[in-house]
């Protein structure tokens, strides 16, 4: 993703989330957490989660390699999580929103 921009990120598991109760999107950089999502900030599809991520959000991470994780909370108290996801966060040459 390049910083400043509004990507969608699509996540497909292989678990019916439809009756999550709790869910947290979490990216991390540099050994720190950049961003947080929770189950009401995404849509799920079934197996599908979807995030939009607004250009102030993605100003907060530098360049370099993300790490994002999916957790997951069901009313019966189980709980998952997902493996975690790398992607790249890209410079871009004129900082700020557009």
């Amino acid at each position: 993703m390049h910083r400043g921009t509004t990507p969608i990120h699509i996540f497909r598991t292989d678990v019916d989330l439809t009756n999550a109760s709790v869910l947290f999107i979490t990216y991390k950089q540099k050994g720190k957490i950049v961003l947080e999502k929770s189950i009401e900030e995404v849509t799920i599809q079934g197996e599908i989660v979807t995030v939009s991520l607004s250009q102030k959000e993605t100003l907060l991470f530098t360049e370099g390699i993300v790490t994002i994780q999916i957790r997951v909370k069901f009313p019966d108290g189980s709980t998952i999580a997902s493996n975690l996801i790398r992607t790249s966060a890209y410079e871009i040459l004129k900082e700020g929103e557009i």
